[in-house]
């Protein structure tokens, strides 16, 4: 029985849900899950870090109703100068949503959608009432010591438009272009580790100094009664150096009943606590779909 529940089209998540209008994938594609043995990890200076949980010595307690912003390490040579979120045209660094590569084969039927493989246009996407999902690009670019520098992003629970307001939780949600334990759908004749490097959603331009990833929150839209049509949720974007954040970015996406979502940004912790009566953070991440 299909469960109503949040789903990410995260970097190309495809969204299992049963419609006559989708392409199922072809039958001789072979899913392959990764092992310690043929992880590809995502190499690049700026490191994603998750700002809670096990290795971090942040004190959760200390960061509620309020954005994790520190202030920075005297001395350290790597600086932030600025978080840009895309929200339209075409994804830069050679990025793409790649659905039938990445998608999320566990779950019945496994199809997935022509319209998103191997796509690369940014913004609202709506087709009726079989899926909702909005495409962003966050670009961080740093100065000084790359090294040093790290980045990453929390979305909160999913909340009902029609409900009371409650506080938000935030959990880490940085997109990794491999994990140990990722499911794949590896085209015919083509080599598993080559075809995982071929589909980055997280690339570091090194003349830039800019680190950029792709994701787009969404789902079944709300056939037969369930589906993100209706509510809303959060996410955070931060980056830092030395292990301090130092930049954050706070955006609300929207899927309201009957229309394309929408994301409009927050730009600040008391703007936030003005929609909801409180902000907490989570050491558990979300299950990750990247």
């Amino acid at each position: 029985m299909f469960r109503p529940q949040l789903r990410f089209l995260s970097a190309a998540l495809c969204c299992a849900f049963i419609a006559v209008s989708v392409t199922a994938c072809g039958s001789n594609y072979k899913k392959t899950t990764t092992t310690e043995a043929d992880l590809v990890e995502t190499v690049h200076p700026p490191e994603g870090k998750a700002l809670f949980g096990e290795g971090s010595t942040r004190d959760i307690n200390l960061y509620q109703n309020k954005f994790p912003i520190e202030d920075p390490v005297p001395g350290c040579e790597c600086v932030v100068s600025n978080i840009n979120v895309l929200t339209s045209g075409w994804t830069k660094g050679g990025l793409r949503f790649f659905t039938e590569i990445r998608g999320n084969f566990g779950d019945p039927p496994n199809y997935t959608y022509p319209e998103t493989n191997d796509s690369g246009d940014l913004g609202p996407v709506a087709t009726g009432n079989l899926y909702l999902y909005y495409k962003y690009e966050p670009e961080i670019t740093f100065a000084g010591e790359v090294k040093d520098g790290f980045y990453g992003q929390m979305i909160s629970q999913q909340i009902r438009l029609d409900k009371p307001p409650k506080p938000v939780t935030f959990r880490d949600w940085t997109p990794k272009n491999d994990f140990v334990g990722r499911e794949w759908n590896i085209p015919p004749g083509k080599d598993f580790v080559e075809t995982k490097k071929n589909c980055p959603v997280v690339a570091y331009e090194k003349e830039a100094r800019t680190l950029r990833f792709i994701d787009a929150p969404g789902g079944p839209a709300g056939a037969f009664g369930v589906g993100v049509e209706g509510t809303k949720y959060y996410v955070l974007i931060y980056a830092g150096a030395c292990d301090k954040v130092t930049h954050v970015k706070c955006f609300r996406i929207d899927f309201p009943v009957g229309k394309k979502p929408s994301m409009t940004e927050v730009p600040t912790a008391l703007d936030l606590l003005k929609e909801v009566p409180g902000i907490l953070y989570s050491p558990n991440p979300q299950r990750q779909w990247h």
